[in-house]
């Protein structure tokens, strides 16, 4: 549906493409439509995305009161549905960080200690963080891998070293740390930068090593559940390593909409580029 003379904005609807998990054939969804369907198998694609009688003043006056009822009742099923998958998700994420967390536990000393310097060694191999002058890393707790000697090792080679610091919302403040010695147990006892460490900007960083509880192999990371590191690469968009022991690697990632893939995986055993 294009309204003429249309009193909002933007005045031009915009048109998003949908393949048809039917036929394959492309799909074109102006923004003013809630459904459409496929010319030539008849599926109905809905439209997921918020359309104008859901923001534009006018949309009553515009469509008419029957219409607009409908529009926005179709609306609210699909915020209903969304909210639903999501809800899914959320379970499915839930479940799995308790059965890794109980395999995290029963890992060997031996194999955890072989495991992240064996991990360290295959990052400081990387282009990546040859080319890189700033390396955003983080400090692993007991359970997680120790970076160690990496950080050591970013800090000899001349390169600057930021580590994160937990900020308010689920956060993280990017701090400047020029010796191990500036770092104090903070939130969740995580050894942290202190409160007189410089702060830099995502776009200052040109490297990222980014921890996870879990990750599969084709990209997708299961983190802690804090939310950090998914407001963090909101802003960040550079390259980025993540981290993880073979043994955690999990077949699939449940993932939602806002979760980052990543195109480069590091395990002691080898670098797997996506």
């Amino acid at each position: 549906m294009i309204m003429d003379g249309c009193q909002g904005k933007p005045r031009t609807p915009t048109i998003r493409e949908k393949i048809c998990p039917v036929c394959g054939s492309t799909i074109e969804i102006f923004s003013t439509d809630t459904a459409v369907a496929c010319e030539h198998c008849g599926f109905v694609a809905y439209n997921d995305a918020l359309s104008c009688v859901q923001w534009c003043q006018y949309a009553r006056k515009c469509v008419g009161d029957d219409m607009y009822e409908k529009m926005m009742e179709i609306a609210r099923h699909q915020k209903a549905e969304k909210e639903k998958r999501e809800m899914t998700v959320t379970e499915k994420k839930r479940a799995l960080r308790q059965k890794l967390r109980t395999m995290e536990r029963m890992l060997p000393q031996a194999y955890r200690d072989a495991s992240a310097a064996a991990i360290c060694r295959q990052v400081m191999g990387l282009p990546e963080y040859e080319a890189a002058q700033v390396v955003f890393a983080f400090v692993g707790t007991e359970r997680e891998i120790d970076t160690t000697a990496l950080l050591r090792h970013v800090l000899q080679s001349g390169k600057t070293l930021c580590l994160p610091r937990c900020g308010a919302g689920h956060t993280m403040d990017l701090c400047r740390v020029d010796t191990l010695e500036q770092l104090a147990p903070g939130t969740y006892g995580i050894l942290e930068p202190v409160e007189n460490c410089p702060l830099l900007e995502a776009e200052d960083i040109d490297f990222v090593v980014t921890p996870c509880l879990s990750c599969d192999r084709q990209g997708n990371r299961l983190g802690q559940g804090g939310g950090y590191y998914d407001r963090f690469f909101a802003r960040y968009h550079g390259p980025a390593a993540l981290l993880c022991r073979e043994k955690l690697v999990s077949e699939k990632i449940p993932v939602e909409g806002h979760d980052k893939r990543f195109d480069l995986i590091v395990t002691e055993n080898a670098v797997y580029r996506i």
